[in-house]
């Protein structure tokens, strides 16, 4: 995270979700949604941000990680869609063969090796 100028405490809090409970899990999305990052090897750009939705929607299933996924395919050029078609069948079985990834507490993981904790994780 620090490699990445990461911070998952500057997520902004969630508003417009009135269920506590929903606003929570939202809430945790958006926290993990770094992390994530970092453990799938993903920098931030256009693609890899597409890529990482992808991820999210298969292990998450939230309505914004499925609308960011398809929709925001629609972004790249010609080479970066060519290069998701080949990305995507990795990415999804990453998806469903990792541990869900919302259940982590990263907080617990942070001086954790992070190649052992992707290994703990089931992500390589």
């Amino acid at each position: 995270m620090r490699d990445r100028d990461f911070s998952s405490d500057e997520r902004p809090i969630v508003k417009y979700i009135p269920d506590l409970e929903l606003a929570y899990v939202y809430q945790r999305y958006k926290e993990t949604h770094d992390f994530i990052h970092v453990l799938l090897m993903y920098e931030v750009s256009v693609y890899d941000e597409i890529v990482v939705k992808w991820y999210e929607m298969a292990q998450v299933g939230l309505p914004s990680a499925t609308l960011s996924a398809f929709v925001g395919s629609f972004k790249l050029n010609y080479q970066e869609k060519q290069k998701l078609l080949e990305t995507l069948p990795e990415i999804l079985k990453r998806a469903n063969k990792s541990e869900f990834i919302m259940n982590v507490y990263f907080e617990e993981h942070i001086n954790t090796d992070i190649t052992q904790l992707r290994k703990s994780l089931r992500l390589l």
